[in-house]
């Protein structure tokens, strides 16, 4: 901004609504309004993953502790769901 440049858009409106209202039930996750795109493209990439070799580190990082594959898919993208909203608040 001091070099006549736009503003930095470090801050995405998911982020910036989940910094205003906090009061956040994480029994209904939205995710259009409470993820970014970066998230959502993670979640998709879990959802239509096949093997999930690839995924194996990430899906650990973010929490799932249970078996890895495509019978428990849904629980996996929920544990990742909580841990993103989870660890935001935390920051937040």
């Amino acid at each position: 901004m001091s070099q006549g440049g736009p503003p930095p858009s470090f801050l995405e409106a998911s982020v910036y609504h989940l910094l205003v209202n906090q009061d956040i039930s994480l029994n209904s996750r939205e995710s259009d309004t409470h993820f970014t795109d970066k998230d959502k493209l993670l979640l998709n990439r879990v959802l239509e993953c096949e093997v999930f070799d690839s995924l194996t580190e990430v899906i650990v990082e973010n929490g799932y502790t249970g078996k890895i594959d495509a019978f428990h898919r849904e629980d996996i993208v929920e544990t990742i769901k909580i841990n993103i909203i989870t660890k935001r608040l935390c920051y937040l």
